[in-house]
């Protein structure tokens, strides 16, 4: 597009620079449809009637271009305001919505014919919000940038000094294009990407929220059979863990939803376990291993990760070590877990099998948890390095209206 305003500056060559200037092939063959040359003249460039109807646009009307009559300087004209009718005579949203529809029949995106659509319409707020709408999963045609790449590369070299200087700068000027389409182009892949994963965990976060426990089972300090001291060393306080669930009060939003009750409370200790309590902002608990997005973050101990599954499993009512052992121990030595589990041996095995599997499945849950809760508690804000870290009241966390 650079080029073609180039072309539209008025101006008077020498017999030997417009002869060259007529053997500028290039030119034609960079847009045939859209450009037109009359020496010593250029004429006003305007879209053609097959450009026009694929992208649904009405040309506005030429305006006569004037020869300069200086023969040593080019002069480009300075853009005039607007007319008090040119919004009027742009078109409407819907014919607007119909260009830009016709331009992304294919999801790929050729940032000439977009350019030349929103040439004709003013840019309302309207306009804005449909565009974000329909570019969010365009990508940009990028062999298209390249062609006009190359086009531009080809043209002739001239022996007129402005030409030449002009020929460089719109050289420069598809290089950068060029450039910035394909730096566009890769931006659009990541952000794809990102809300893939995003809408992927949202998934994963709202089936944990689903999980039940076994009936009769629930966060609970009265399930609680273990003494669970936190001692891991500096940056994190030595405290105990039953003391912080004793203090600790449920989000209301939560309800009775067992998984956000755990993710609660994670926070809540996460939001004091540090001294100063900003340092747990660094730590990440990372269910893929070394392959998260913020590689600037610390993995929480995996030992510390494991002893808190552990508690909350022992909170939920599932950390008995009767767990642990096979059917078969129980039913030789007779065990107290294993006889206080139902009446008889049939009813016993189906209430273990029941309960192992619980485990299983919440010892996953309770490590999503942890994640979560660092990731949500990286949000938070301090007014005073010796208080608690508090949500911020700008950010909402979507998981506690799960």
């Amino acid at each position: 597009m650079l080029l073609l305003h180039f072309l539209r500056l008025p101006t008077t060559f020498s017999s030997s620079a417009m002869d060259e200037q007529r053997n500028w092939g290039s030119y034609d063959t960079y847009q045939p449809n859209y450009l037109s040359l009359s020496p010593p003249l250029f004429e006003e460039i305007r879209d053609s009637p097959e450009t026009v109807a694929h992208d649904n646009v009405t040309a506005s009307s030429s305006t006569e271009a004037r020869q300069s009559k200086s023969s040593s300087m080019v002069h480009a004209p300075s853009p005039g305001p607007r007319s008090a009718n040119s919004s009027a005579s742009r078109g409407s949203s819907e014919v607007f919505k119909e260009a830009i529809n016709a331009i992304l029949d294919s999801n790929h995106l050729s940032l000439g014919k977009l350019g030349r659509a929103i040439h004709h319409f003013d840019g309302t707020v309207e306009y804005q919000e449909f565009l974000v709408k329909k570019l969010k999963d365009v990508k940009i045609n990028v062999d298209h940038l390249k062609n006009m790449q190359q086009n531009v590369e080809t043209l002739q070299p001239s022996s007129d000094s402005i030409v030449r200087t002009l020929s460089s700068v719109v050289r420069e000027q598809a290089h950068i294009i060029t450039g910035m389409g394909i730096a566009m182009d890769t931006m659009l892949s990541m952000q794809r990407d990102m809300l893939r994963k995003f809408e992927k965990t949202s998934h994963h976060i709202a089936k944990s929220a689903e999980r039940t426990l076994p009936q009769g089972l629930g966060f609970s300090i009265k399930n609680l059979k273990r003494v669970w001291e936190v001692n891991v060393g500096p940056p994190f306080k030595n405290v105990n863990l039953r003391d912080v669930l004793e203090k600790w009060h449920p989000s209301p939003k939560a309800g009775k939803n067992h998984f956000l009750h755990i993710l609660d409370f994670l926070r809540h200790y996460f939001s004091r376990a540090c001294t100063p309590p900003p340092e747990i902002q660094r730590f990440a608990c990372r269910q893929a291993g070394k392959r998260g997005k913020f590689e600037h973050l610390t993995d929480l101990p995996e030992a510390f990760v494991e002893f808190l599954i552990d508690f909350v499993l022992d909170a939920i009512g599932l950390g008995d070590e009767g767990l642990l052992l096979p059917v078969a121990n129980h039913k030789e030595y007779r065990t107290k877990f294993w006889m206080e589990l139902a009446g008889n041996d049939a009813d016993r095995e189906t209430m273990f099998n029941t309960l192992s599997d619980a485990r299983t499945d919440w010892s996953a849950l309770a490590r999503v948890a942890i994640g979560r809760a660092l990731a949500d508690v990286r949000a938070f804000t301090y007014k005073n390095t010796d208080q608690p870290l508090v949500p911020s009241h700008k950010r909402k966390i979507v998981t506690q209206d799960i």
